[in-house]
């Protein structure tokens, strides 16, 4: 194989090149807007076909850098029909296709990441939970260049998970209306079960990533909201405290009349440490995005649960 035949360190250059790079990555879905011809094009043409698991007119997208617009709960992301940069609809995971090529550049390549010293140096900011659909299907490489993890949406208690989609609204969200109605989408992702996947294999004794923290800031919608953050079994906080043996978990809660806010940051920990703290959540007009942590895309000196209640195990 003529690639084998390149100088060891001719090849490890190439691998770093086709790799993914950036200090901020942004993982979300962004709806097709335009005239009906140029959507159908953008879906359909070229042999092309709608993503699954999506809103419909809706297209993965993976950009370098931190964009909260992806990760607004508020109103959905648009791009235009006739764009040709600026999404990654066609992006492929290089990780993944190398990965497959053949044994040697399979072990080349995992040895190259584990030992390179930039080789975990990006943030991944992901749309729950249709960006974390994204990432676990069309983009799991990207977790081999990860240091953090930074989850934002909101939950309204479905089985799936999904009517939490990236661009479901808060409450009293001022937003135009769309003349067409929005058909379901035909395969309707498991959330719950992609959270786990994610959650076990940066934490726990089956955890293959070294992640130095994990992130989720969700929003739980309506006046039992509070009770709905324990209660489903498809609650992301449940499912984080039930799926993870040992962290240390810091949850800060903040209550509203509209619903409840939790932000749950995770860190490795050799024994199991809950931190519990409970705030009021302000709801000022217009203000519907608090799962937009101000202090992204900084992550490393974010607040901390101080004065909340300790628990150990």
């Amino acid at each position: 194989m003529a690639f084998l035949g390149l100088p060891t360190e001719l090849r490890l250059q190439i691998y770093d090149i086709a790799l993914y790079h950036s200090s901020q990555i942004t993982i979300g879905s962004a709806e097709l807007t335009g005239s009906a011809p140029d959507i159908v094009h953008r879906l359909y043409g070229e042999g092309r076909k709608p993503f699954s698991g999506l809103q419909h007119n809706h297209e993965p997208v993976i950009i370098s850098g931190y964009d909260a617009g992806l990760l607004s709960t508020s109103k959905s992301a648009h791009v235009s029909a006739e764009a040709t940069q600026g999404t990654r609809r066609d992006y492929h995971d290089a990780h993944a296709t190398l990965s497959r090529v053949n044994r040697q550049i399979h072990n080349e390549l995992r040895s190259h990441l584990a030992t390179r010293a930039h080789g975990r140096n990006a943030s991944l900011f992901v749309s729950y939970p249709s960006g974390l659909h994204i990432l676990r299907t069309h983009a799991p490489g990207l977790l081999q260049q990860a240091r953090s993890i930074h989850l934002a949406g909101a939950y309204t208690g479905s089985k799936s998970g999904y009517r939490a989609q990236h661009g479901a609204q808060l409450p009293n969200a001022t937003l135009p209306q769309p003349v067409e109605i929005k058909r379901r989408p035909q395969i309707v992702p498991d959330s719950t079960a992609q959270l786990i996947d994610l959650l076990t294999s940066c934490f726990g004794p089956k955890s293959f990533h070294n992640i130095q923290q994990l992130d989720l800031r969700i929003y739980y919608v309506g006046p039992d909201s509070y009770s709905m953050i324990w209660s489903p079994e498809t609650s992301p906080v449940v499912v984080a405290l039930t799926q993870i043996p040992n962290a240390e978990f810091e949850i800060t809660l903040y209550r509203g009349g509209k619903g409840t806010g939790v932000h749950l940051r995770i860190r490795p920990s050799e024994g199991r440490v809950v931190r519990t703290v409970w705030r009021p959540l302000q709801e000022r007009p217009g203000d519907r995005d608090w799962v937009l942590d101000p202090r992204w895309p900084e992550w490393e000196d974010g607040e901390q649960a101080e004065g909340g209640m300790v628990v150990t195990g």
